[in-house]
């Protein structure tokens, strides 16, 4: 019976060494293919609801599947290499990566909302800057205390500049005689693709005539 009892022991502990040992070797060969993504273009899943793979850069086509024949469901804060991009959609970004077991498959960003991706190392700029406010109304000072600090910016790459012009309404019939300001703020990637908006601007001290554009 004692040797029995040994027996069975071996067979476990050998047993859990294996899968100690295959998930060391895995996470070193994870760690490694980051390190090689990371040297070229890449991106990283941002979204915390998964994001699926397809065959062909459209959303029409079937998902990737893994051994188990279940669709593949990249999670966040995983990092893979891209291939190939496609912009032809008039609703998505399209970016050709290559998976863990090295086939390739395609992912999207949307290019209005809520982003699922966020690209690095791109030669290319793929998408067109978007922006959003988080207040109807900017608060400010003056003109000289203006900043974007309040503004919600989404590019796929960090270079992108941001302009403004003030505008000034005068009052009249149109407008209810009301005397205020509007601010068109200018978001610009490194590509010149750009994106503008227009909010109301609120002065604590009002601007000179030669620091405003007319309405």
């Amino acid at each position: 019976m004692k040797k029995f009892l040994i027996f069975v022991t071996l067979i476990v502990l050998g047993g859990g060494g294996y899968f100690i040992g295959k998930t060391v070797l895995d996470n070193i060969k994870e760690t490694k293919r980051i390190e090689e993504a990371k040297k070229g273009w890449y991106l990283e899943i941002i979204t915390d609801d998964g994001l699926n793979v397809r065959t062909e850069a459209k959303r029409s086509s079937n998902a990737l599947r893994d051994k188990n024949d279940e669709p593949i469901k990249l999670q966040k804060g995983e990092i893979y290499e891209i291939v190939d991009y496609n912009i032809k959609d008039s609703t998505k970004y399209w970016y050709k990566i290559k998976l863990k077991d090295g086939r390739l498959g395609w992912v999207a960003n949307p290019k209005v909302g809520e982003k699922f991706i966020k690209d690095y190392n791109g030669e290319i700029d793929v998408a067109t800057p978007t922006l959003k406010f988080k207040e109807d109304e900017y608060h400010t000072i003056d003109i000289d205390h203006i900043n974007h600090n309040h503004l919600e910016i989404w590019d796929d790459r960090n270079d992108y500049k941001v302009t403004y012009v003030v505008y000034h309404e005068h009052p009249s019939s149109a407008n209810n005689y009301v005397d205020q300001y509007w601010i068109e703020w200018t978001v610009t990637d490194a590509s010149k693709k750009s994106a503008s908006k227009v909010q109301k601007i609120i002065f604590e001290k009002k601007p000179n005539e030669d620091e405003v554009t007319d309405w």
